[in-house]
């Protein structure tokens, strides 16, 4: 550890400290009348990340959000802090961008649009290391089509016209479910954005 003996006493054994759980924190968050909206990094609070029995994930997909979190956070054992976003407990829309949104443009962070898409057209997998726990996700050779074209210039309306002139040109209705499930997979990772 590079912050020496201060830092490693106020990792770990200050006195004001406080370990939290997942429904731990929702309680404290509730009863500042704010809800959690996402932590960060998403996936990582997803169970069907690192579920691959079918049956269990069924099960585990009727949980409320929250316990579904708190079932992650559980499994991996492995999460040593909870970052998250909050909002008003009033506040009664999805206050998370979408991947629907045309106008959006899709920032990568962490992954070139350049160099990316050739690293994962050889393995078709995104390999991740979340501290020890390493867990591989498979991507689509559509999807890194798509990937290639997130340049944070191009709106996804951009995106979606640019597949449908593609060598492999995609209908709306795979190109929506093909965005949905690239990005859905990059932001949970922390590697994908969306800005106006």
């Amino acid at each position: 550890m590079k912050a020496g003996d201060a830092g490693l006493y106020d990792l770990l054994l200050h006195s004001r400290d406080r370990a939290y759980t997942v429904p731990e924190l929702a309680e404290q968050v509730a009863g500042a009348d704010l809800r959690i909206v996402s932590f960060i990094e998403p996936i990582r609070y997803d169970p069907a990340a690192f579920i691959g029995d079918p049956a269990l994930a069924q099960k585990i997909d009727r949980m409320s959000w929250i316990d579904r979190c708190a079932f992650a956070e559980l499994l991996t054992g492995n999460l040593k802090t909870h970052v998250f976003y909050v909002v008003k407990s009033s506040n009664p829309s999805e206050t998370i961008a979408g991947a629907n949104d045309e106008e959006l443009r899709p920032v990568l962070m962490g992954l070139d649009p350049a160099t990316a898409p050739a690293a994962l057209r050889s393995s078709g997998q995104l390999a991740v290391d979340f501290d020890g726990l390493k867990l591989s996700f498979p991507v689509s050779g559509l999807a890194i089509e798509l990937l290639a074209l997130m340049d944070g210039h191009r709106t996804i309306g951009e995106i979606r016209q640019a597949m449908a002139s593609h060598a492999h040109p995609m209908n709306q209705q795979e190109f929506d479910q093909t965005f949905a499930q690239l990005f859905t997979l990059l932001n949970g990772l922390n590697l994908a954005f969306l800005k106006k």
